[in-house]
């Protein structure tokens, strides 16, 4: 059972591992090597080769040890990567990805053999011969038997090295750090096995073997110390420097010092290059005045002068600096924080039910009883922003996985395209980032196929042969906004309407506007590609995009150029959890407006509606004409409003920056609410995003604004007052 717990925990860190690998893989590709790179590239693929030689994982162990080879070129040879080495080393590491998934789920394991092959040819690592492990004497050598002649221009070094359980769950190997200290001299290793008790008392996490090590080395101390610098964290190790010249062993008194001193050669005494000799007080000796000037506390035991002072620290001494501590992180069960999530969400409503009774009882705000309430609306505020940022993940991983559909894709279409990603480190709610990859995934492998054209073609248009995917997530409104650019042709509107027409999405008569027509991609069966390939071809795509992104309770949205390339733009909720809303009420019923879609509330006076075509309203806000959107009756509990001087407008903003004002009764006040999802109990209902439980135990639906919103502009697109009615 705990090796089967330790299994888990190794596949869980190898996630970590690839991530790493997959992340410095990108940068090297993108900004060139840089010897910090390599290295952490090499200690990850390094990390999940020694975990899996632990759970005799062969063909795991067998792929990493030639993938750590073909790193090692690099890691000795800055100048020895190239764009086709770096872009050999990408899909080796798609391909131990898939090996270590396979070895996790016990499924067929993953053929490497050709890759495996491609990595020894382009490194040259046909000759490359198996590590020799290192042999260990199972009696301990004492170090007083060993006769070792040292050179004048070596150190000599003696270090202790007591690994911790964390070494070894982490995948670290002791045996490659002293393959890389005998690569630093001459190295002489004594294993202690007294922390080592016998099998009936033997304790798995505590009784590890350590060792003794001498190193004789033209290195520095630092240069050593960087060897253990994996596994600072995970053993304890104290490294000495062995005194190699001969003053350390000499007789020496302070006799011979004062002998010395009286040879030198006298100076006179007006010598402007000297300072002047200190005055000696009554009863001091020369020997304290010589303290005194030299820094030395005490002479009299010849032992300051043959020994280290400690007043001028070496050079080696000041570069082995105590490393900043970092914060550290554990792992958790995801149950365990929905758990949290959910308790957190009974708590705000718990606090709006309280704060109903405490106003209904007629407590003034300034009562003892209206503070204490102020007070626990404050605390609940805080605790839930901080329970929220346990779940809030940055949304990197997905981005660095989207790499690997890019080259699979160029790879089966035969186009060149490369990924640049910006605002990686954007935080989103860990549910959010879960319900993004397949989304995500369709977008990019759409943008490659039909967006980025031929190389052919983008040299014919003056284009570089590689196409840019570019991925940017920022933060806006409260919401998340992910971006997805292509430099490609853009969309071939004519080729959208004429397929959709033959489709049977519109009809022939239909007078579609540019947006319109680019928004027909996201029909259900609509596809462009010419005939059905393992790429595209069957109209799901697109299709399944727009709901899987509508129920993470966002929109998608798309523009294009043609000629230039298209920009799919996805605004989604940064949490699923709770939100902060506007209550309002119109036609005897509650809704909620998300705060963050909000822009101002206005007092509507009836001078300033005015009627568009037959039926659509509109109200002048300052140099624009808004849509009206009469909530009540534009989801069905009211009659069309024939009086607009009595309501209140919200003006309220879409992701693509369009306006609409929502009409209602009255405003009530701001609370946060919790979110309970309509969706997943019934059915998707236009026009509503979710509901939450009020304070009086009330269900209130949370309007959707973005749908609303999007509808109501296509009706009554925006437009600068007409001079008449100015």
């Amino acid at each position: 059972m705990q090796l089967d717990s330790i299994r888990e925990t190794y596949f869980a860190e190898c996630v970590d591992q690839l991530a790493e690998l997959e992340t410095g893989l990108f940068t090297i590709s993108s900004d060139g090597p840089d010897i910090e790179t390599v290295n952490s590239v090499f200690r990850a693929v390094h990390s999940i080769k020694g975990g899996a030689g632990a759970f005799a994982l062969d063909k795991l162990v067998s792929f990493a040890h030639v993938f750590e080879n073909a790193l090692d070129v690099i890691r000795n040879d800055l100048s020895q990567s190239s764009e086709s080495r770096i872009d050999l080393l990408l899909r080796s590491a798609d391909v131990l990805t898939d090996i270590v998934q396979a070895a996790k789920d016990d499924s067929e394991p993953v053929d490497f053999t050709e890759i495996a092959a491609e990595l020894e040819k382009e490194f040259n690592l046909e000759a490359e011969p198996e590590e020799e492990e290192v042999a260990f004497d199972v009696v301990p050598i004492s170090l007083d038997d060993l006769e070792i002649e040292v050179e004048e221009n070596k150190n000599r070094f003696e270090i202790s090295f007591a690994p911790k359980q964390e070494l070894y769950l982490n995948g670290h190997d002791p045996q490659k750090i002293f393959r890389e200290l005998m690569d630093l001299g001459e190295c002489t290793i004594t294993p202690d096995d007294s922390r080592v008790a016998g099998l009936e008392r033997h304790d798995l996490a505590n009784d590890h073997l350590s060792w003794t090590i001498t190193l004789e080395t033209t290195s520095l101390e630092n240069e050593v110390q960087a060897v253990f610098e994996w596994v600072l964290d995970a053993c304890e190790l104290d490294i000495k420097e062995i005194e190699t010249g001969s003053a350390a062993d000499a007789d020496f008194s302070i006799d011979d010092f004062l002998d010395d001193v009286s040879d030198l050669p006298e100076v006179e005494e007006d010598d402007p290059g000297l300072a002047p000799a200190p005055e000696l007080d009554e009863g001091v000796s020369a020997i304290e005045a010589i303290s005194e000037v030299a820094g030395i506390d005490d002479l009299s035991s010849g032992e300051a002068l043959a020994g280290k002072p400690e007043a001028a620290p070496s050079p080696k001494a000041a570069e082995t600096k105590e490393k900043p501590k970092t914060s550290k992180s554990i792992r958790v069960d995801s149950e365990k924080v929905d758990r949290l999530i959910n308790l957190m969400g009974e708590m705000v409503i718990s606090q709006s039910m309280l704060t109903l009774q405490v106003n209904e009882a007629g407590f003034a705000s300034a009562s003892p009883t209206g503070l204490a309430l102020n007070e626990l609306q404050t605390l609940t505020r805080e605790i839930q922003s901080s329970v929220m940022s346990i779940r809030a993940q940055p949304i990197k991983p997905v981005f660095m996985r989207m790499s690997r559909v890019v080259r699979e894709v160029c790879s089966a279409t035969g186009k060149k395209a490369h990924l640049v990603l910006e605002g990686e480190h954007t935080e989103v709610d860990t549910t959010v980032i879960e319900g993004l990859s397949d989304p995500l995934t369709h977008m990019i492998r759409n943008s490659v196929d039909h967006g980025i054209e031929s190389i052919e073609d983008r040299v014919a248009a003056g284009k570089p042969e590689a196409g840019e995917i570019k991925l940017v997530a920022s933060h806006s409104s409260g919401k998340i906004v992910i971006e997805i650019h292509d430099d490609g042709g853009g969309i071939n509107r004519d080729k959208v309407l004429s397929l959709a027409i033959d489709k049977g999405i519109v009809s022939p008569e239909a007078k579609l506007s540019d947006e319109e027509i680019d928004n027909l991609i996201f029909a259900p069966g609509f596809s462009t590609a010419d005939e059905i390939t393992d790429v595209s071809g069957r109209g799901v795509g697109m299709d399944v995009v727009r709901q899987s992104i509508q129920g993470l309770g966002g929109r998608v949205n798309i523009s294009s150029i043609p000629g230039k390339g298209s920009v799919f733009t996805m605004s989604l909720p940064l949490t699923l959890a709770i939100l902060d809303g506007m209550l309002v009420k119109t036609a005897d019923q509650m809704f909620v407006i998300p705060v963050s879609s909000m822009i101002e509330t206005i007092r509507l006076k009836s001078a300033d509606v005015f009627q568009i075509g037959d039926q659509h309203m509109v109200f002048k806000l300052r140099n624009q004409l808004i849509p009206i959107v009469d909530v009540g009756p534009e989801l069905g509990f009211a009659d069309k409003r024939t009086q607009y001087d009595e309501g209140t407008v919200l003006v309220v903003e879409s992701g693509n920056n369009s306006m609409s004002a929502f009409l209602v009764d009255s405003i009530v006040g701001q609370q946060q609410v919790v979110i309970k999802s309509m969706e997943s109990n019934y059915a998707r209902i236009p026009s509503i995003a979710a509901a939450t439980i009020l304070g009086n135990g009330r269900i209130a639906l949370i309007l959707d604004v973005e749908e609303i919103v999007s509808r109501k502009v296509r009706e009554v697109p925006p437009q600068p007052v007409l001079d008449e009615i100015a």
